[in-house]
Protein backbone atom coordinates (compact mmCIF):
# COMPACT_ATOMS: atom_id res chain seq x y z
CA UNK A 1 0.00 0.00 0.00
CA UNK A 2 1.41 3.24 -1.10
CA UNK A 3 1.80 5.91 1.23
CA UNK A 4 0.94 9.68 1.37
CA UNK A 5 4.67 10.07 1.62
CA UNK A 6 5.48 7.99 -1.14
CA UNK A 7 2.66 8.91 -3.40
CA UNK A 8 4.22 12.88 -3.03
CA UNK A 9 7.62 11.68 -4.46
CA UNK A 10 6.13 9.36 -7.78
CA UNK A 11 4.42 12.34 -8.88
CA UNK A 12 7.11 15.33 -7.49
CA UNK A 13 10.36 13.41 -8.51
CA UNK A 14 9.22 13.18 -12.40
CA UNK A 15 7.68 17.22 -12.20
CA UNK A 16 11.20 18.09 -10.84
CA UNK A 17 12.80 16.52 -13.52
CA UNK A 18 10.53 17.26 -16.78
CA UNK A 19 11.28 21.44 -15.18
CA UNK A 20 14.95 21.03 -14.77
CA UNK A 21 14.67 19.38 -18.31
CA UNK A 22 13.36 22.00 -19.78
CA UNK A 23 15.69 24.80 -17.89
CA UNK A 24 18.83 22.93 -19.11
CA UNK A 25 17.33 23.04 -23.06
CA UNK A 26 16.76 26.69 -23.27
CA UNK A 27 18.56 29.90 -22.98
CA UNK A 28 18.75 33.05 -20.46
CA UNK A 29 15.59 34.71 -22.65
CA UNK A 30 13.67 31.31 -22.35
CA UNK A 31 13.04 31.16 -26.07
CA UNK A 32 15.23 28.35 -26.60
CA UNK A 33 18.70 27.26 -28.73
CA UNK A 34 19.59 30.35 -31.12
CA UNK A 35 19.34 28.48 -33.68
CA UNK A 36 21.28 31.63 -36.28
CA UNK A 37 24.10 31.71 -34.42
CA UNK A 38 24.04 27.21 -34.63
CA UNK A 39 23.64 27.29 -38.64
CA UNK A 40 26.45 30.76 -38.84
CA UNK A 41 28.66 28.02 -36.82
CA UNK A 42 28.23 25.13 -39.12
CA UNK A 43 28.78 27.28 -42.14
CA UNK A 44 31.92 29.59 -40.77
CA UNK A 45 32.96 26.80 -38.34
CA UNK A 46 35.91 28.26 -36.07
CA UNK A 47 39.70 27.50 -36.65
CA UNK A 48 39.47 24.48 -34.08
CA UNK A 49 36.82 22.51 -36.03
CA UNK A 50 38.16 23.05 -39.35
CA UNK A 51 39.79 20.30 -41.05
CA UNK A 52 43.53 19.54 -41.47
CA UNK A 53 45.60 18.14 -44.81
CA UNK A 54 49.16 16.71 -45.02
CA UNK A 55 51.02 19.08 -47.24
CA UNK A 56 53.85 17.11 -48.78
CA UNK A 57 56.87 18.94 -50.54
CA UNK A 58 58.46 16.29 -52.67
CA UNK A 59 61.90 15.56 -53.41
CA UNK A 60 62.92 19.79 -53.20
CA UNK A 61 60.03 20.87 -55.70
CA UNK A 62 59.06 24.01 -53.59
CA UNK A 63 57.72 27.18 -54.98
CA UNK A 64 56.76 29.79 -52.97
CA UNK A 65 54.39 31.05 -55.69
CA UNK A 66 52.58 27.34 -56.08
CA UNK A 67 52.53 27.21 -52.53
CA UNK A 68 50.57 30.34 -51.66
CA UNK A 69 48.15 29.36 -54.49
CA UNK A 70 48.03 25.71 -52.58
CA UNK A 71 47.42 27.59 -49.09
CA UNK A 72 44.45 30.28 -50.98
CA UNK A 73 42.95 27.45 -52.15
CA UNK A 74 43.32 25.68 -48.37
CA UNK A 75 41.52 28.37 -47.09
CA UNK A 76 38.78 28.84 -49.83
CA UNK A 77 37.52 24.90 -49.17
CA UNK A 78 37.62 25.49 -44.84
CA UNK A 79 40.80 23.82 -44.33
CA UNK A 80 42.48 25.03 -41.08
CA UNK A 81 45.21 23.33 -40.87
CA UNK A 82 48.61 21.37 -42.62
CA UNK A 83 51.19 19.44 -41.91
CA UNK A 84 54.20 20.27 -43.51
CA UNK A 85 56.59 17.34 -44.27
CA UNK A 86 59.35 17.05 -47.23
CA UNK A 87 59.92 13.67 -48.29
CA UNK A 88 61.73 11.98 -50.56
CA UNK A 89 59.63 9.53 -52.76
CA UNK A 90 61.47 9.30 -55.67
CA UNK A 91 60.52 11.75 -58.32
CA UNK A 92 62.59 14.29 -60.30
CA UNK A 93 64.40 16.02 -58.03
CA UNK A 94 63.55 19.60 -57.61
CA UNK A 95 65.56 22.70 -57.02
CA UNK A 96 65.56 23.32 -53.75
CA UNK A 97 67.84 21.51 -51.26
CA UNK A 98 66.39 19.96 -48.03
CA UNK A 99 67.37 22.70 -45.50
CA UNK A 100 69.50 24.69 -47.56
CA UNK A 101 68.77 28.53 -47.27
CA UNK A 102 66.40 28.42 -49.96
CA UNK A 103 64.24 25.60 -48.16
CA UNK A 104 64.66 27.69 -45.08
CA UNK A 105 63.41 31.09 -46.78
CA UNK A 106 60.46 28.77 -48.77
CA UNK A 107 59.31 27.75 -45.01
CA UNK A 108 59.37 31.25 -43.35
CA UNK A 109 57.32 31.99 -46.84
CA UNK A 110 54.70 29.12 -45.83
CA UNK A 111 54.39 30.23 -42.30
CA UNK A 112 54.09 34.10 -43.25
CA UNK A 113 51.09 32.71 -45.63
CA UNK A 114 49.53 30.16 -42.96
CA UNK A 115 49.58 33.15 -40.70
CA UNK A 116 48.06 35.97 -42.72
CA UNK A 117 45.45 33.49 -43.97
CA UNK A 118 44.41 31.89 -40.36
CA UNK A 119 45.93 28.78 -41.17
CA UNK A 120 47.47 26.26 -38.33
CA UNK A 121 50.85 24.89 -39.66
CA UNK A 122 52.90 22.10 -38.35
CA UNK A 123 56.19 20.97 -39.24
CA UNK A 124 56.69 17.20 -39.67
CA UNK A 125 60.12 16.22 -38.25
CA UNK A 126 60.30 12.79 -38.66
CA UNK A 127 61.17 10.82 -41.69
CA UNK A 128 57.75 10.44 -42.86
CA UNK A 129 56.55 6.86 -43.74
CA UNK A 130 60.13 5.42 -42.78
CA UNK A 131 59.70 6.60 -39.38
CA UNK A 132 59.51 3.50 -37.60
CA UNK A 133 62.19 1.67 -39.84
CA UNK A 134 65.93 1.24 -39.62
CA UNK A 135 68.25 -1.64 -40.21
CA UNK A 136 66.93 -3.32 -37.09
CA UNK A 137 63.75 -4.12 -38.67
CA UNK A 138 63.82 -7.08 -40.71
CA UNK A 139 62.77 -7.82 -44.35
CA UNK A 140 60.00 -10.20 -43.42
CA UNK A 141 58.22 -7.42 -40.64
CA UNK A 142 59.40 -4.42 -43.44
CA UNK A 143 56.69 -2.31 -44.84
CA UNK A 144 54.31 -4.59 -47.47
CA UNK A 145 53.01 -4.37 -50.50
CA UNK A 146 49.27 -4.96 -50.43
CA UNK A 147 47.54 -6.18 -53.60
CA UNK A 148 44.02 -7.49 -53.71
CA UNK A 149 42.14 -8.66 -56.27
CA UNK A 150 38.43 -9.58 -57.04
CA UNK A 151 37.73 -13.17 -59.03
CA UNK A 152 33.69 -13.52 -60.49
CA UNK A 153 32.14 -17.36 -60.20
CA UNK A 154 28.85 -17.94 -60.87
CA UNK A 155 26.63 -20.25 -59.93
CA UNK A 156 23.22 -21.58 -61.21
CA UNK A 157 19.94 -20.56 -59.11
CA UNK A 158 18.82 -24.33 -60.07
CA UNK A 159 22.14 -25.80 -58.87
CA UNK A 160 21.54 -24.06 -55.29
CA UNK A 161 18.10 -26.10 -54.85
CA UNK A 162 19.36 -29.22 -56.19
CA UNK A 163 22.35 -28.33 -53.16
CA UNK A 164 19.54 -27.80 -50.71
CA UNK A 165 17.68 -30.94 -51.28
CA UNK A 166 21.20 -32.98 -49.48
CA UNK A 167 20.39 -30.31 -46.43
CA UNK A 168 17.41 -30.84 -43.78
CA UNK A 169 14.73 -28.71 -44.09
CA UNK A 170 15.43 -26.12 -41.44
CA UNK A 171 19.18 -25.51 -42.64
CA UNK A 172 18.04 -25.16 -46.73
CA UNK A 173 18.44 -21.24 -48.22
CA UNK A 174 15.96 -21.81 -51.10
CA UNK A 175 12.03 -22.84 -51.29
CA UNK A 176 10.22 -23.55 -54.32
CA UNK A 177 7.14 -25.00 -56.30
CA UNK A 178 9.19 -26.20 -58.68
CA UNK A 179 8.78 -29.86 -58.90
CA UNK A 180 11.33 -31.90 -61.35
CA UNK A 181 14.36 -31.74 -58.67
CA UNK A 182 15.54 -34.64 -57.82
CA UNK A 183 17.77 -35.85 -54.75
CA UNK A 184 21.52 -36.39 -55.93
CA UNK A 185 21.15 -34.34 -59.39
CA UNK A 186 23.98 -33.42 -61.49
CA UNK A 187 25.09 -29.60 -61.32
CA UNK A 188 24.81 -27.89 -63.99
CA UNK A 189 28.22 -26.27 -64.96
CA UNK A 190 29.60 -23.03 -63.15
CA UNK A 191 32.75 -21.40 -62.00
CA UNK A 192 34.81 -18.77 -62.82
CA UNK A 193 34.01 -15.66 -65.37
CA UNK A 194 36.99 -15.19 -67.48
CA UNK A 195 40.41 -16.13 -67.18
CA UNK A 196 42.10 -15.81 -63.88
CA UNK A 197 45.93 -15.13 -62.92
CA UNK A 198 46.77 -15.72 -59.29
CA UNK A 199 50.55 -14.09 -58.48
CA UNK A 200 52.44 -13.45 -55.49
CA UNK A 201 54.49 -10.52 -55.88
CA UNK A 202 56.85 -10.19 -52.88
Amino acid sequence: MLTIKSRIRETLLPLILLVLLYSCSTGPSGTGMDYKRLADSFMHPPNSARPGVYWYFMDGNLSRKEMTADLESMKKVGIGHVLFLEVNVGVPQGPVKFLSPAWQESFKHAVKECERLGIVLTLGSGPGWTGSGGPWVKMEESMQHLVASKIEVVNLWRNRMVGDLDLSESKRYTTTTVDDLVEGEELAASGLMGPVSIELIK
